[in-house]
């Protein structure tokens, strides 16, 4: 997850748990299917990430890894409490 973290800025950090945050809400809400969940944080983490840095391909692609990084953070936490 490091080698993940190196390629988002300083300013974009708070959106990572700001997208982990939404997954949780989204998750929990009955409006949504959890089969889009994942869209909804990837579309979110990407309009974050353009709207602090003005519009740029390096800002679309570090919105994707916002996404990816939040999400991750998410599998770990439910992998690592799973009993085997």
């Amino acid at each position: 997850m490091n080698d993940l973290i190196q390629f988002v800025p300083n300013d974009l950090m708070l959106l990572i748990p700001s997208t982990y945050v939404l997954g949780i809400f989204l998750k929990q809400a009955n409006f949504i299917k959890d089969k889009y969940i994942n869209l909804f944080l990837l579309l979110f983490a990407i309009a974050g990430s353009i709207g602090l840095q003005s519009w740029s391909v390096t800002a679309f692609l570090q919105g994707i890894i916002v996404a990816g990084v939040a999400t991750l953070i998410n599998q770990t936490a439910k992998q690592l409490g799973k009993e085997e």
